[in-house]
């Protein structure tokens, strides 16, 4: 059994209305220094399997 971790990220130079919306949320709690967000998501995957190429 492997455990696998995946992170899913929006492409550079896509728009992302997540990651605009958090930074304008941080910057109304007075951090504004946040330049910028990007906003994925974190999968944690348990494969079964003799090796990590199966």
């Amino acid at each position: 059994m492997w455990s696998v971790e995946v992170t899913v990220m929006p492409k550079p130079g896509i728009n992302d209305p997540q990651g605009e919306a958090i930074r304008g949320g941080l910057r109304s709690l007075d951090h504004a220094g946040v330049i910028s967000v990007r906003a994925g998501k974190s999968l944690r995957l348990r494969v079964e399997g003799e090796s990590r190429e199966a």
